[in-house]
């Protein structure tokens, strides 16, 4: 049985942040290289964003 430690709010809203900064770069990096749609990215980066 693993024991969890508990994170506090500054842990993990650092991970969170990094986290975000890794997708956020990514998207970045596809939209660059037009891989993907800009306007379906867009859409669902504010369907998913901040407020969610």
């Amino acid at each position: 049985m693993a024991i969890q430690k508990s994170k506090t709010g500054i842990n993990l809203w650092f991970e969170r942040l990094l986290a975000a900064g890794l997708l956020g770069g990514q998207v970045i990096v596809h939209l660059l290289k037009s891989k993907i749609n800009r306007r379906n990215t867009l859409e669902q980066m504010v369907l998913v964003g901040p407020e969610s």
